[in-house]
């Protein structure tokens, strides 16, 4: 969805972007409009958001449910939960989506994929601070929920690119508002103009509007303007999200479009995650989810500088040696220490590859500790798997291959 990129770029952009004020009376009205967006609690509202730009012979129109979801303070990766639903309206074809995040867990709807996030599995994709980057504050739309507001109006008030016109309780449609606007100059030029509408007093959002690029060929005008009379497109979620809930909402999409259960205790059964690595030798090791494999696999991942990585290699190995049919392995190594992943596997057989730096599908495995030993069969599909390690670790390769249809 070209447009849809389109938006969601210059969205992230707007969402970065901050504003300055030039005296305390208007420090202190700024810092009251951010408390009351920060204090909103549980929040949904339907809104209807349109991009403007030359090139286009018509505006592209989202209609969007907005469900912002009470703080949990003791959360320090998104201002507070959220699920956020939206379609493309005046379009033929059916293009929506969501994005949903808890503490530690984010999803969204990515074209055919449901994508997932969760910070226990790695850390990387949710930034560092809390409001500011990461997956969980990027996703579409999300940067219009009120306490997002409140994060934008707040990080804009310490750049001094930015200048503000604060008009408190004018008429907007007739009705009692309060407006921040906002330029944004660089090096002279305008390169922003922004337009917040809030209510007065209770400080519900009811529009924003958004100019990048004011007069320029690449020009592009957003606007959402917030109907909190309408009625919700998608239901308002419980006070506390989690997966059962998600699950719940979207049952289709988590059964069809789902990459991965993330939890290693519901992996068998399921095919294995697509995937690509570099293995030791220095070649791309690439499989395709459903992809079928010449005989069966048995993943074992691991790290070069375990305690018993050196046990775990021979006990596999041992394991593999009396079973009736030959098996490929694949030693799945987290790390990318290529001296001490070559010392632990020494002299590799025929039907062995060597993989280095797995992140990405230990993550999508839900795998969170390590050693950890997935057998595949020939279909793709994972049948078993096995966490820790023991002193029996032959026999129950053996166990686990003897279970294979």
């Amino acid at each position: 969805m070209k447009h849809g990129i389109i938006v969601a770029a210059a969205m992230t952009l707007m969402a970065a972007a901050p504003l300055a004020l030039k005296s305390e009376q208007k420090t202190n009205t700024l810092e009251a409009i951010i408390g009351s967006l920060r204090s909103k609690g549980a929040y949904s509202v339907e809104a209807q958001l349109s991009v403007a730009m030359p090139q286009l012979a018509e505006d592209i129109i989202y209609g969007v449910t907005l469900h912002q979801l009470p703080t949990v303070e003791s959360d320090t990766l998104a201002p507070a939960p959220y699920i956020v639903d939206w379609r493309r309206e005046k379009n033929d074809n059916d293009i929506n989506g969501f994005s949903a995040y808890y503490p530690g867990n984010h999803f969204r709807m990515q074209g055919d994929r449901l994508l997932e996030y969760h910070y226990s599995a790695d850390t990387h994709p949710f930034g560092k601070a809390k409001g500011n980057g990461g997956v969980q504050n990027t996703a579409q739309f999300v940067n219009y929920l009120p306490v997002y507001l409140a994060n934008d109006l707040e990080r804009m008030s310490a750049d001094n690119r930015y200048h503000i016109h604060m008009a408190n309780d004018t008429l907007v449609n007739g009705k009692k508002s309060k407006v921040i606007k906002v330029v944004m100059d660089i090096n002279g030029e305008t390169a922003m103009e922004g337009e917040y509408v809030f209510s007065s007093p209770q400080i519900d959002p009811v529009r924003v509007t958004l100019e990048n690029n004011p007069g320029s060929i690449s020009e592009q005008t957003i606007t959402v303007t917030y109907n909190p009379d309408a009625p919700l497109a998608t239901p308002a979620p419980p006070a506390t999200l989690d997966e059962d809930v998600l699950i719940a909402r979207y049952p289709n999409e988590f059964a069809t479009k789902r990459q991965s259960s993330y939890r290693l205790d519901n992996l068998a059964g399921r095919k294995l995650p697509a995937f690509e690595s570099p293995t030791l030798s220095g070649d791309r090791y690439t499989h395709a989810q459903g992809e079928k494999f010449r005989q069966p696999v048995l993943l074992v991942f691991a790290e070069a500088e375990g305690v018993f990585t050196d046990d775990l290699v021979s006990g596999v190995r041992e394991g593999v040696s009396q079973l009736p049919y030959p098996v490929e392995i694949v030693w799945a190594f987290a790390d990318k220490h290529t001296d001490a992943i070559s010392e632990t596997v020494g002299e590799t057989g025929v039907d062995e590859t060597v993989l280095v730096g797995v992140k990405g599908l230990a993550r999508d495995c839900g795998i969170t500790e390590l050693p950890v030993i997935v057998v595949v069969g020939t279909d793709g599909i994972v049948k078993s798997t096995s966490a820790g390690y023991n002193n029996h670790i032959a026999s129950d390769v053996i166990n686990m291959f003897s279970n294979l249809n």
